[in-house]
């Protein structure tokens, strides 16, 4: 007993409030995540289904065929990626990734 570390029942009533803490901490920051995942989630199959049927509602033959293919692979990917329960990078990575080429298929073809 130096004095230099703190021992005895204060000591540990403080590291079992702080560890208490942390778990809500952690528990909220994943309840956050999963949240902000299925957002993801269903703004993938948003744009994926607004590119599929406005390139089915455009009257040209090459860009209902990309948007059509484009919305369904896109609403494919999503959902093979959440029911295969994928790692969660991988997940987010196919969700960024399905927004971003839809966006891409929006501003392009059907603006």
């Amino acid at each position: 007993m130096t004095g230099d570390v703190e021992e005895g029942p204060a000591r540990a009533a403080e590291h079992g409030h702080m560890g208490r803490v942390g778990w809500w901490a952690v528990l909220a920051g994943a309840l956050a995540e999963g949240l902000l995942r299925n957002q993801a989630f269903l703004g993938a199959m948003l744009f994926s289904f607004v590119v599929g049927l406005g390139g089915a509602l455009s009257g040209e033959p090459g860009v209902t065929v990309v948007c059509v293919g484009a919305g369904l692979a896109g609403m494919t990917l999503a959902v093979v990626a959440l029911a295969r329960r994928w790692p969660l990078v991988r997940q987010w990575i196919v969700f960024v990734a399905v927004c971003a080429v839809q966006i891409a298929l929006l501003s392009r073809y059907l603006a």
